[in-house]
């Protein structure tokens, strides 16, 4: 069965320098660098291939004279579904210090928000079985969720706090850290945990069988709460622990735990939908992902 993954797309400048290198003097610095397409939709498509899951398309906004070469940087097995925007580049992201400090600089890209178009989507990824959402404009992930629902596929939100809480209420799976879940609580919000905040999302939301996680990284617990009926029920995995030195890099972890976590609680190892949310094995899953990648690389 078809997964489609939606969001921006950007050229992710990868530069092996830590921050505070470059605090002082002017002229040239040397730094090894490393360019890939970046954006949620194309780390978690690496990750998904990785693993051996098909039907991966990938749905974003291109500038048509960037489009060859997006195509020829996506992952093998993996379809890109691009929208086409007037002729341009992709907005840049420079990424320093990936295996320590992870600093990371980028352009919004605003200027291509305007071609986001369920409409303009393809009709293999509008046919999906699963839709998980990155960063989109608000208005593309209204009409998302409302085609997901009238097709009955299921769909995930991993976009951060990039939606007011209520718009997320009828996703069936929402994946965001601790931070964007104080934002998307808001500041009367009395949740202060990880626990707290999956079960306060939780109780937003309108789907029997809906599920919120919220990641805790290295310092919290990240707890799934999960919708059975009127009852929530809480799974927590605790952060894995890593041997010193053994991180690669920090960059796209977090998308690598949402990608397995969705694509494992949504679907078989098979591909076929499951009939009810598989949250511990999601988890589970999520967590492999997100260590491979931390001590792996995004090639590991």
């Amino acid at each position: 069965m078809t997964l489609a993954l939606y969001s921006p797309s950007y050229w992710d400048v990868v530069v092996d320098v830590e921050p505070a290198a470059l605090a002082g003097g002017k002229g040239k610095h040397p730094a090894p660098s490393t360019v890939v397409v970046g954006g949620f939709a194309w780390n978690a498509a690496r990750v998904l291939a990785a693993a051996g899951r098909a039907g991966l398309r990938v749905v974003t906004v291109v500038p048509t004279d960037e489009d060859a070469r997006v195509r020829a940087a996506a992952p093998a097995g993996v379809a890109l579904d691009a929208i086409a925007a007037p002729p341009g580049w992709l907005p840049i992201t420079v990424v320093l210090d990936p295996g320590g400090a992870c600093r990371i600089l980028r352009d919004p890209g605003a200027a291509l928000d305007g071609a986001w178009r369920w409409d303009a989507v393809s009709a293999a990824a509008r046919a999906a079985a699963v839709h998980v959402l990155g960063r989109v404009p608000a208005g593309f992930a209204a009409a998302a969720l409302a085609a997901a629902r009238a097709a009955g596929a299921r769909i995930a939100w991993c976009g951060g706090a990039g939606l007011p809480v209520d718009a997320l209420a009828g996703f069936d799976v929402a994946c965001v850290n601790a931070a964007e879940a104080a934002t998307l609580l808001g500041a009367t919000a009395t949740a202060t945990t990880t626990a707290e905040a999956a079960q306060a999302l939780a109780e937003r939301a309108t789907g029997a069988d809906a599920v919120r996680v919220v990641t805790g990284g290295a310092r919290q617990p990240t707890v799934a709460a999960a919708r059975r009926g009127a009852a929530i029920e809480l799974h927590a995995v605790e952060p894995a622990p890593l041997a010193p030195g053994a991180i690669v890099t920090l960059l796209g972890a977090g998308d690598a735990f949402a990608a397995a976590l969705v694509a494992t609680a949504c679907l078989t190892d098979g591909g076929a939908p499951r009939a009810a949310l598989d949250v511990v094995a999601g988890l589970r899953a999520g967590q492999r992902a997100a260590a491979r990648l931390i001590t792996g690389g995004r090639d590991g």
